[in-house]
């Protein structure tokens, strides 16, 4: 199977499973919930990556040129071509072969290249800070049976450090003038879109959490 397709039907489970549970038991969405569910279920994917990432940091700069060449093949990005990568069953758990997605980033970024980098040492720090969080308020804003005020204030911490992390990496990638390597449509899609994305669904996370304390209640995302 090609990459994308496994990695959406990925996401359409960890985040379908909280958000069909919900609507089972209140028949009905909201709105708040879906987002932060799906943006929650993408941070669990991100960090399998970054683990692989550490575990593999010395095999990610050996791969770039590669990808280059995979993206000028077809006339597109490498980035595009790792998507349409077909998959072999040994390559489905493989650290080394999901490393590969910061080679294919460090076309755009060679940060990633450099384990003494902002951008590097920040994906490590998600990864192994993040994974926890991530699926606790994945399960408790569906099934909520921790007291808000404790999620709310684990929230808090998680997105703060989101928005902070990613504002950080996005200033160095300016400031080190990694811009000047890239096109501008990759600087906008990588950096402005992404990032900007992810800054936003942060917000969202953090106006949630100070809800739960101030609120005492899961009324926010619909309870």
């Amino acid at each position: 199977m090609p990459v994308w397709f496994l990695l959406t039907s990925f996401l359409i489970v960890v985040a379908g499973i909280p958000i069909g549970y919900r609507y089972a038991n209140m028949g009905s969405f909201d709105v708040i919930h879906l987002i932060l569910s799906i943006f929650l279920a993408v941070n669990v994917l991100v960090c399998f990556w970054q683990w692989c990432l550490f575990a593999r940091r010395d095999h990610v700069g050996t791969r770039v040129q590669y990808w280059r060449e995979e993206g000028e093949k077809i006339g597109s990005s490498a980035s595009r071509a790792f998507m349409y990568t077909r998959l072999s069953a040994a390559q489905l758990f493989s650290l080394t072969f999901w490393s590969e997605i910061y080679s294919v980033y460090s076309v755009t970024d060679p940060a990633y290249t450099d384990k003494t980098s902002c951008g590097f040492n920040t994906d490590i720090w998600n990864g192994f800070w993040t994974f926890i969080p991530s699926v606790l308020l994945l399960v408790t804003f569906a099934y909520p049976v921790i007291p808000p005020l404790a999620v709310g204030v684990i929230g808090i911490a998680l997105f703060h450090q989101w928005i902070f992390g990613t504002i950080m990496y996005s200033a160095s990638f300016y400031v080190g003038e990694h811009y000047k390597s890239v096109s501008a449509s990759d600087a906008f899609l990588f950096i402005w879109v992404i990032n900007g994305s992810w800054i936003l669904c942060a917000l969202l996370g953090l106006y949630v959490s100070i809800r739960l304390i101030l609120d005492q209640s899961y009324s926010v995302v619909g309870f």
